[in-house]
């Protein structure tokens, strides 16, 4: 007798994960703030993103915006200006959190912290033509994309979520999205591309939209972990 491969679509369906029952909706981002989704999606990496009681990443950036223009939040050459001026460590104490990305050097002076790949990152979208969030759009996110993962610190996880940030769909394949679609199917710890497949198959036969249920999957998951 033939055994049923596992699906993610049953493992979504067991968890009533659906709009009407188990639905988290993708918050929309930051569209037209460049700047703001940078930081979001290098400082989120590995990452406590947001608690109950007002903790984690997402406050901070959201302060950080709030102190800021709608042109400083949508422009790469204000942050770079910004993060140049104070220095990456100074603009991480200011920012609230000066931690180390776990993939850049400690050898070179003011290397290892999340603000340093901001601001490298930033520096090679400039270079690249990118100043605002209307330079990136379906036709260059992939070319941009590979550029910043030639910053240290900054993976394929990071960049898809920056992109997804200004509201290019994808999924975020990271620890909890991974989490899930493994446990559905049987695979402890599948690679980025099983994960990313899973989720963009079981949205199709769904018959909604990717990044719903992308971020559905990882409140699941969250919840479940916590």
């Amino acid at each position: 007798m033939a055994t049923k491969t596992p699906s993610l679509k049953s493992a979504l369906d067991r968890d009533r994960v659906r709009p009407g029952a188990v639905w988290f909706p993708w918050p929309d981002g930051w569209r037209c703030e460049i700047s703001t989704a940078l930081i979001d999606a290098i400082y989120s990496a590995r990452a406590t993103y947001k608690t109950r009681q007002g903790r984690g990443i997402y406050p901070l950036v959201s302060k950080w915006r709030e102190s800021h223009t709608v042109h400083q939040r949508d422009s790469l050459t204000a942050l770079v200006d910004e993060i140049a001026d104070d220095g990456p460590l100074i603009w991480a104490e200011r920012f609230g959190n000066s931690q180390h990305s776990p993939r850049r050097s400690t050898q070179r002076p003011e290397s290892p912290w999340k603000s340093s790949a901001i601001l490298e990152a930033a520096q090679i979208l400039i270079t690249d033509g990118v100043e605002s969030s209307i330079d990136v759009d379906l036709a260059n996110h992939r070319n941009l994309e590979v550029r910043l993962r030639e910053v240290p610190g900054i993976g394929e996880a990071t960049s898809t979520y920056f992109m997804m940030l200004l509201g290019i769909p994808g999924v975020k394949a990271d620890v909890m999205i991974r989490r899930y679609v493994g446990r559905a199917l049987g695979a402890k710890n599948p690679p980025t591309k099983v994960a990313v497949d899973a989720v963009s198959a079981a949205a199709d036969a769904m018959g909604v939209e990717l990044m719903d249920l992308e971020h559905t999957i990882w409140e699941v998951e969250r919840d479940r972990s916590a």
